[in-house]
C-alpha cells in the first residue's frame, strides 16, 4: 500500500500522513520528509501511493472515485499506525483526505488541504478522464525519465532543486489506465462538505495559492468552507484555518517550500499539543 512505517506505541509526536496529487506518487514530498525527518522527534511518516500511481493498479477497480481513493487510504493508515494522523493531502490527495476524515474521522487528527481538488466532473468528459488528464499523459508513455525531468525543470524553475527527479520518476510510474478510465470528482459539494467534521471537532488547516497562477480554490470556495466549519480561524474558536501563500499556483508546496513547511509545522505543533 505504499511506503510504510511501524509506529511504535510510546511515539510522542502525532504522525503525518502525506497524500501525494494524480500523476505524482508517495515519493513526491521531498521536502517534507527530510524536514520532519531532519527535526530528530521520531514523528512517522507514512507516504502511501495511491491506487494507479506509484507502480500500483487500480486492483480491478473500472473508474477513479474520491470514494475508493480515501478507502484505500484508510486501510494504509489503519495497517501502520496504531493512533490518528495529520493527514496531509495535495489536490487529488487533499480531497482524498477529506473524505478519509468524513469516512473513518478516528484516524484522523487533523487535515491539511494543499490546494485540494475540490472540482466537480465536466459534463464533457462524457464519463472519461478529464480531458486535461488524457491530453497530460499521452505524453508520458514515450518519453523518457531523462526528458520528463528536463520538462519539470524548465518549467518549474522555481521548484527546489530535488523536486524533479521525483516528479518525473512518478509519471514513469503512473499506471495510464488511470488517464483511459471513467473519473467521478464530484461526489460530494467538497467546500460545503467540510461541515461533516463538525462533530468529530477535526481542525482543518487549508492552504492555497492563487488562482490566476493555476490554483484551484478560490475565494468562494474559501468562504464555503469557512461557513461549513463555523468560525474563519482557530483564534475565534473554530475549525478552519486558512493560509494563502502568495506567488504560488496548484503545486504551493513546492512553489513555496518554507512557506508550506512553517504551515505544516504549525498544524503539527498544534496536533501535539491537542495529544497531550
Amino acid at each position: 500500500m505504499g511506503d510504510q512505517v511501524e509506529e511504535s506505541v510510546d511515539a510522542a509526536p502525532v504522525p503525518v500522513v502525506l497524500l501525494h496529487g494524480i500523476t505524482d506518487d508517495g515519493t513526491c514530498w521531498p521536502g517534507a520528509v527530510a524536514h520532519l525527518r531532519a527535526a530528530g522527534d521520531g514523528r512517522h511518516v507514512v507516504t502511501p501511493s495511491a491506487l494507479w500511481h506509484g507502480g500500483r493498479t487500480g486492483e480491478g477497480r473500472t473508474a477513479l472515485t474520491i470514494s475508493a481513493l480515501a478507502a484505500d487510504a484508510a486501510a494504509t493508515i489503519a495497517a501502520t499506525l496504531t493512533r490518528p494522523a495529520v493527514v496531509v493531502g495535495h489536490s487529488m490527495g487533499g480531497v482524498t483526505a477529506q473524505e478519509l476524515a468524513l469516512i473513518a474521522p478516528e484516524l484522523v487528527a487533523s487535515l491539511v488541504l494543499v490546494d485540494p481538488g475540490w472540482m466537480q466532473d465536466d459534463p464533457a468528459d462524457e464519463g472519461r478522464a478529464p480531458a486535461w488528464l488524457r491530453g497530460f499523459a499521452a505524453q508520458f508513455e514515450n518519453a523518457p525519465q531523462a526528458g520528463l525531468e528536463v520538462w519539470s525543470r524548465t518549467d518549474n524553475p522555481q521548484w527546489p532543486d530535488d523536486e524533479h527527479a521525483p516528479w518525473a520518476a512518478s509519471k514513469k510510474a503512473l499506471d495510464l489506465e488511470v488517464a483511459r478510465i471513467p473519473h467521478v470528482w464530484g461526489e460530494r459539494d467538497w467546500p460545503a462538505a467540510l461541515a461533516g467534521l463538525v462533530d468529530a471537532r477535526i481542525p482543518v488547516t487549508l492552504v492555497t495559492g492563487d488562482v490566476a497562477a493555476g490554483a484551484i480554490v478560490d475565494a468562494a470556495m474559501v468562504a464555503a468552507a469557512t461557513a461549513a466549519l463555523g468560525d474563519a480561524t482557530r483564534d475565534e474558536g473554530g475549525l478552519l484555518t486558512h493560509v494563502s501563500l502568495a506567488a504560488t499556483g496548484h503545486n504551493v508546496h513546492r512553489d513555496d517550500r518554507a512557506g508550506f513547511l512553517q504551515v505544516l509545522d504549525a498544524a503539527l505543533a498544534r496536533a501535539d499539543a491537542a495529544a497531550l
